[in-house]
Order: C-alpha cells, then structure tokens, then sequence
C-alpha cells in the first residue's frame, strides 16, 4: 500500500513539473475577445498593424506575458492597466506589424508566467488574408458573420446588437479604437448616423485623460512613438489626417476641432449640441487639394433627409501629412454606438461638380451663365437646318464657353480662398490663380470672335 501511495506521489510531482516547465493550456486564462482564429485584411490592410485583444486572468497573478509569432522569439507584452490602451487588470495588445506575417495561415502563442512559477499558454491562428480594398462600400453592421469582416478592432472590445456596432459599454476606457477600410485609400468619404449612450465619470481622474470626447480620424495609418511613448503597445498618434473631435472638459461646454495636427491653433468651431442617447448623422471627407489635405466635416440631428447644404466646418491642412489611409472611430471613456455606414470615393468629376454646385456659392453666379451657353449650344444645333456650316461654328463657340467656364471653376475649386490668407501666396500660387482667372477670360474671347466671324453679315458683291 505504502508503494502505491509513493507511485502516486511522484506521478503527481512528475505532472506538475511537467506542466510548470512546459506550460498549461491557458483556455480559460487567456482570453482572446475576438476568438482563437483571426482573419485580418479581407475588407483592406487598416493599418501598419494587426491587434490581437484580449485578457489574462487577474487572479493567477500573472507577471510576465510574452508572444511569439511562426515559432519565432518571444516578445514582450504589457499588461494593463497602463491608463492608456490597457484598461482593465489582465488586458494585453498583441501588436504585430504587417509585414511580418506571412500570406495564409499564422500561428501566435501567447505565454503568462504566473508568481509562483506557473506557466500557461494559448495558440491561436492568425489569417492573413489581405485584399485590395475601394472605397466604395456600405456596411450594415447586423448582416455580417463576424466584426472582422468588414471593420479592424484596435483597442477595446467592440460589439455587434441588432444594426450597430457598439463600444463595449461595460469597459469604458481609454481610446477605444475600431478601424474601417484601407491605408491605400485617397480621396473618400464616410456617412454614418451615430449616438453617444453614456460617459465614463473616471475620465477626468488622470493625467493622461484631461475628459471624455469623440475622435473621428481620417488617413489613419496606425499607431507611432508620438507625440508619447509606451514600450508596448505604442500609444503615440502622431502623424493624421484630419480628426474631427468633441470633448467634454472638466466644468466647461463640450469643444468641437477640427484639427490636422497635434495642439494646432484655429481649429474650434461651433457645432452640434449632443444629447445622450439622440441620434446623429456625420459626413466627413478628404480630398486633395493645392498640395495639403482638405477635410470637410457636417453633423446634423433630424435623419439623413435633413442633411443641411452646407458643412459645419472646413480645413486645409499645413502640409501633406498622409496622402492616403483610412477612417477610424475613438471612443474615449464614452459609450459609442453606430450605424449603417456608407464610404463613397471622391475625386472624380462628378463629384466635384456637385461639390461646387452646392458648397460653392459663386458658382451659383455662372450658373445662369452655364444655362445661356447650354441655350446657345441648342441654338447652333437648330441653326443647323438652315446652314451646317455657320451652325456648327456656333455650337463650337458656345462649347468653348462652356467647356472653359467649368474648367475655371474646377480649377478655382481647388484652391480654397483661405489658401492665400494664410501666408501661402507665392509666386507660383499667384501664376496658377491667375492662370485660372484667365481660362475662362480666354473662352469668352475666342468665342466671340468665332460668333462675329460667324454672324456678321457678308457683304454682297454684283
């Protein structure tokens, strides 16, 4: 009996030495918020990197974390809470830079050391799988399989109820990050109806968080080590796009920006009072123009059919900071819900015309202008009954017209009027503006002198 009690014994000490010296599974303590089996890049590359969220076990004591990638090196990974992109006892951001992953199938094993020597581990499969993506889609949130086909959760739990995708409303934190699109993407723009539902009463209680606000940014192409630093994840957000952003600070009015860089100045403006709970819909756009970035923000309450005319707020930026990327939403210690989004593609001629027709009112002065020589290229085609020739050299001389007029127009479109109040008046600048002026200046005097040549009458000689 003696025997078998010490068989027993040392089996058990054997199992344990083993699991201690080569890790148990780590089912139940290491959590991965979006499964075991991840596929990234199907809807478009978001962003330089790939994030696998998740949480440890607080109670095991966990005190180092660590990750490899294809049986390569362990890396380090923080645990949160970091007050940043770590909200809560146990989170971990395994962040993997994109071009590290192999096309297909790639594993990760994540590995928690506990304080008493215990150590546990977790495999999990990682699709790469990346497409070109356009932006040219609408994602209606409640008919999609799966989060990740369509949008790229960067920090925090992000959860699909009925038609909309939600902030997790339990953890309230610190940037939470979700991601739509691709770092190709140009010239586009996103509409979307939105609600804040709640906001977290801990967010003025840290330096890194000055309140909660509503960040909407696009050309994002992930995270940096600016403008602040963290071992891991990086926290750094430097350099954007364009954010379009409403904060609640401390005992003061809610403040909207519209902001191209970090602590830039002009950039607050008027906008819509939120009520928790009350819908809203959002337009936002980018565009390149005159060798900055150009955002164009409006945010309206009453449907999508009360959409006003004209935008909230317009900027140009101070530079080229990205010529591409894609849209994320951050909710920051705020309850964030959104629907339906549409993302339409700019840049082409069609948008720009109806760009100018309704943003830009001096364009409603030529468009009597632009009816007349539309009159006068039906007159030419009527003239032609009577004589061919003489008829298409009038239509010829109401499409020079036409044609110059909205090419002016065009052109002017795409240097706003605060470019040259903004020290950006150079001579090169001052040649284009006036380039632009005289397309036009030049239509109208070829035309008229095809017209005169044209309907002058001939003398009759016997």
């Amino acid at each position: 009996m003696k025997f078998v009690v010490r068989i027993t014994f040392l089996v058990f000490l054997f199992i344990k030495c083993v699991c201690v010296s080569h890790g148990q599974s780590g089912e139940d303590i290491i959590k991965l918020w979006y499964g075991d089996e991840q596929t990234f890049g199907r809807s478009g590359v978001v962003q330089r990197y790939v994030n696998l969220l998740g949480n440890v076990d607080p109670s095991k004591n966990i005190i180092k974390l660590d990750y490899a990638l294809n049986e390569g090196p362990f890396h380090k990974l923080s645990i949160g809470p970091d007050l940043r992109r770590l909200q809560r006892p146990g989170d971990f951001n395994v962040e993997i830079e994109v071009e590290a992953l192999k096309i297909g199938l790639n594993s990760v094993v994540i590995e928690a050391v506990g304080d008493d020597g215990s150590i546990f581990t977790k495999s999990v499969s990682l699709n790469w799988e990346p497409v070109k993506s356009d932006p040219d889609k609408t994602i209606r949130w409640g008919e999609v399989n799966s989060l990740m086909e369509v949008a790229q959760p960067i920090d925090g739990l992000w959860i699909i109820e009925g038609d909309k995708v939600l902030s997790d409303p339990n953890a309230y934190g610190y940037d939470r990050v979700l991601g739509v699109g691709d770092m190709d993407w140009k010239e586009y723009e996103v509409l979307f109806p939105m609600e804040i539902r709640g906001m977290d009463p801990g967010a003025y209680d840290t330096e890194e968080s000055s309140g909660p606000a509503l960040l909407l940014i696009l050309r994002w192409m992930g995270h940096s080590d600016s403008p602040v630093y963290c071992e891991q994840p990086h926290c750094g957000w430097e350099p954007y796009g364009g954010t379009a952003n409403l904060s609640w600070p401390k005992d003061e009015e809610p403040i909207w920006s519209l902001s191209t860089r970090w602590n830039g100045s002009d950039e607050q403006f008027s906008g819509q009072e939120l009520t928790l709970g009350a819908e809203y819909w959002v337009r936002f756009r980018v565009e390149s123009k005159a060798g900055a970035n150009f955002y164009s923000f409006k945010i309206w309450d009453g449907g999508l059919d009360a959409e006003p005319d004209q935008w909230t707020r317009r900027k140009l930026s101070e530079s080229v900071n990205f010529s591409s990327g894609s849209f994320i939403f951050v909710a920051h210690h705020i309850d964030l819900a959104i629907g339906t989004m549409q993302i339409t593609p700019i840049g082409n001629l069609r948008y720009q015309i109806v760009d100018l027709v309704t943003q830009n009112t001096e364009v409603f002065v030529q468009l009597p202008y632009f009816a007349l020589w539309i009159v006068g290229i039906l007159w030419g085609l009527a003239y032609r009954r009577k004589d061919v020739k003489r008829g298409n050299w009038i239509i010829t001389a109401f499409v020079i017209l036409l044609v110059t007029g909205l090419f002016g127009a065009l052109l002017a479109n795409k240097l706003p009027d605060h470019l040259f109040s903004n020290g950006w008046i150079t001579r090169r600048v001052t040649y284009v503006y006036v380039f632009i002026k005289f397309i036009p200046i030049g239509g109208h005097f070829i035309a008229g002198i095809i017209l005169f040549k044209t309907l002058w009458p001939t003398k009759v000689t016997s």
